[in-house]
């Protein structure tokens, strides 16, 4: 079993590169259940095997407890929701990143971390050679949604380049093992060339938090190799002796400085030479001053939050929600359908959404971590294995540093490698001696029991499969849906939302999505029937309360769309729609101060609002 677990936990590290949907999109984004499922026939397996061992093996080591923690707490605030479909695609890649972690500690040794690494970095070279064809228009898979990024085409398998970026962050690295830490010309050479790949990849996709989260891993990775070796820290390392040079170890010590020179090289001759990427390049920067800002408006939006449920968060997912509820900061509530799901900080949507305590587990964790890594670090005299620590660290840091400035904890891609490097590195650092405290397996001598806990298992692992594949076709038919509605083919679209809704009952964007449509196709009260569940699932979801006051001004109950209306006003005090329904109610409830009031709102804002200017005329007759 323990050979399976392992081959299992090997297919998913590339299957980035061989499950591709038929659209073009990446495995492990549209097809996360992949993930999901391999992960719980692991775990499943895992459990089996102990029934058969003498004894149960429990690790004592922080980082360990920490991670069972910090999976435990995240699983707490996603059953205080109401288990939406926004509650539960937060917590899967967090929940399934924790236990990609605990799989590979448990079922791999350190003689597998070569293996390990080369299977990340085949999967990081296939998506960069993919991404580098995508931008120069040539497109094997012919991907039909290249163009609606203009210029910016470098996404990979990933439909977004911040995703692919953060991809690679933790992959370069990785390539740079591969050729600093061997004594083989052909290990150098292919490392070589692969880190060199994939930062052309990373240097086209134009991600500007992704090369601060590089060069910052960088700069720190460099710095704490500097100061090793000048043993200006770790001063007690009295055994530490560099190494006699042959002459075949000073030419692979000049080839494995050319490996580390070349790809920063590559990085900047690519920005400066390539008119095109330069327009591409300054395209972006025009539009960094928006970025800044937008992202300052997601984080005092988070800290509000904070303020108001500090110890346990608002539940997975349910940052937009509350997003909206804020008092203190009132941003882009012009349009609610720009309020996005994310903090953009991954630690402050950890204390946002699951609470302080979350958080703390998370950050132990981390603190865990480089504090067992340090401590390897400072003992390792090799040059080669000092390399070793160093690029783990700079893998982890680079993803850390970006994981502050986007929404990396959200999506499978980004978590699923995070914790499988991490793995790697625990591997890198681990010290065997001490580590486990063994516990007598009673179930092996009690045939029954143990046959009750496999059936219990079983169950679990049914269960859990089932659940995960409904959501992930429901997921699917939503997608269809939606893309069909866009185009105005609403009977087509139905049917694929009503598969969505049937397979999970609890999908908020799909009960949003078919209220949609049935407005549109004049079935006011089944719309109105979707936009309540999506309220009580979801209150306030993409200003929700305004598509119900829609339907009631629609269906001429002026009271209720006046006391939708307000609240989605509350809501949203700039959004214009909202106060002409508003105006219009009040209107024809002959209310015609307050028509009055919301009409002048809305020209206030906008002095040529034609709606608003025919309005006005009306009311100036009473």
């Amino acid at each position: 079993m323990a050979k399976i677990c392992r081959g299992l936990i090997l297919f998913l590290i590339l299957a980035v590169a061989i499950v591709i949907w038929h659209g073009g999109r990446t495995a492990i984004e549209i097809k996360s259940v992949v993930v999901q499922i391999t992960c719980m026939l692991i775990l499943f397996l895992s459990a089996l095997n102990l029934l058969s061992e003498d004894k149960i093996l429990i690790s004592r080591k922080p980082v360990v407890i920490l991670a069972g923690v910090y999976g435990i707490l995240m699983t707490g605030a996603y059953l205080r929701t109401n288990m939406s479909s926004l509650n539960y695609q937060a917590l899967m890649p967090q929940l399934f990143g924790i236990l990609v972690f605990m799989l590979v500690i448990h079922h791999f040794s350190k003689d597998d971390i070569g293996k390990l690494i080369c299977l990340c970095v085949a999967a990081g070279v296939i998506s960069s050679l993919y991404g580098i064809l995508q931008y120069f228009h040539f497109d094997p898979l012919k991907w039909e949604n290249i163009g609606a990024f203009g210029t910016l085409r470098v996404v990979s398998f990933f439909g977004n380049k911040n995703y692919f970026a953060i991809f690679l962050l933790l992959m370069i690295p990785m390539g740079g093992y591969i050729a600093l830490t061997s004594e083989r010309r052909i290990s150098i050479i292919v490392g070589t060339l692969s880190t060199v790949c994939m930062i052309v990849a990373l240097s086209l996709s134009y991600s500007k938090g992704a090369f601060i989260g590089f060069f910052l891993s960088a700069t720190a990775s460099g710095a704490l190799l500097f100061l090793r070796k000048k043993q200006i820290i770790f001063k007690d390392a009295k055994n530490y002796a560099p190494a006699s040079k042959s002459e075949s170890g000073s030419q692979l010590d000049f080839l494995k400085k050319a490996s580390f020179c070349i790809p920063l090289v590559l990085m900047l001759m690519i920005v400066f030479l390539s008119q095109d990427i330069q327009k591409d390049y300054s395209r972006r920067i025009k539009r960094s001053e928006y970025h800044i800002m937008q992202r300052l408006s997601f984080y005092q939006a988070a800290a509000e939050i904070i303020t108001r449920h500090p110890f346990f968060g608002v539940g997975p997912g349910n940052f937009a929600v509350s997003y909206q509820e804020n008092e203190k900061y009132k941003v882009k509530t012009y349009n609610p359908n720009d309020v996005l799901n994310h903090v953009h900080n991954d630690f402050l949507e950890i204390w946002a959404e699951y609470g302080l305590f979350s958080l703390l587990a998370y950050i132990g964790i981390l603190s865990a971590f480089f504090h067992e890594w340090a401590k390897g670090f400072k003992k390792a005299y090799k040059p080669d294995h000092q390399l070793g620590f160093v690029l783990i660290f700079c893998s982890l840091t680079g993803y850390l540093f970006y994981s502050l400035l986007t929404v990396a904890g959200r999506y499978m891609s980004s978590v699923f490698y995070f914790w499988l490097i991490m793995g790697i590195g625990y591997l890198y650092i681990r010290d065997a001696q001490n580590e486990f405290v063994s516990v007598p397996n009673r179930l092996k001598q009690n045939k029954r029991i143990a046959g009750i806990v496999t059936v219990f298992f079983l169950l679990i692992f049914g269960v859990g499969c089932k659940k995960i594949l409904a959501n992930y076709i429901s997921d699917v038919y939503m997608s269809r849906g939606y893309n069909l509605a866009s185009r105005g083919n609403y009977d087509e679209s139905l049917k694929y939302l009503d598969s969505a809704v049937r397979l999970q009952t609890k999908a908020v964007e799909a009960y949003y999505q078919r209220g949609f449509v049935y407005f549109s196709k004049n079935r006011i009260d089944e719309a109105i029937g979707d936009y309540s569940k999506v309220n009580e699932m979801a209150p306030n979801y993409v200003n929700v309360n305004f598509n119900l006051a829609s339907c009631f001004y629609k269906k001429r109950d002026w009271e209720k769309a006046i006391r939708m209306a307000e609240i989605s006003h509350r809501r949203f005090p700039d959004y214009l729609p909202g106060m002409m329904l508003l105006a219009y109610a009040y209107y024809q409830v002959g209310q015609y101060e307050k028509a009055v009031t919301y009409c002048d709102q809305v020209l206030k804002r906008y002095k040529g609002h034609k709606a608003a200017l025919t309005l006005r005329k009306k009311l100036k007759k009473f």
